[in-house]
C-alpha cells in the first residue's frame, strides 16, 4: 500500500522522477502520460528480461564529454 501512495504522490509532483522495473498494469495506470522506454537485461542466473523505466520528462541524447567544456 505505500508503493501505491508513492506512485500517487511521483505521478503528481513537479521534480523530474525516473521509475525503473517490470512491466505493471498498476504503473501503466499511474503513470498514464509518462514517457515509457523498454530494454533487455539479464537477470539473475544469465535469464534474460525486458526492465521498463518511466519518466515524467523528455530525455534527449545522452551528453558526452565533448560536449562539456573544459575550464583548466
Amino acid at each position: 500500500m505505500a508503493a501505491v501512495k508513492q506512485e500517487e504522490g511521483a505521478a503528481s509532483g513537479r521534480a523530474k522522477i525516473m521509475i525503473s522495473g517490470y512491466e505493471s498494469e498498476m504503473y501503466n495506470g499511474y503513470l498514464q502520460g509518462w514517457r515509457k522506454e523498454s530494454f533487455s537485461s539479464c537477470a539473475e542466473g544469465g535469464g534474460h528480461r525486458q526492465e521498463i523505466v518511466w519518466m515524467n520528462y523528455e530525455c534527449y541524447a545522452q551528453m558526452t564529454l565533448a560536449d562539456m567544456e573544459m575550464d583548466l
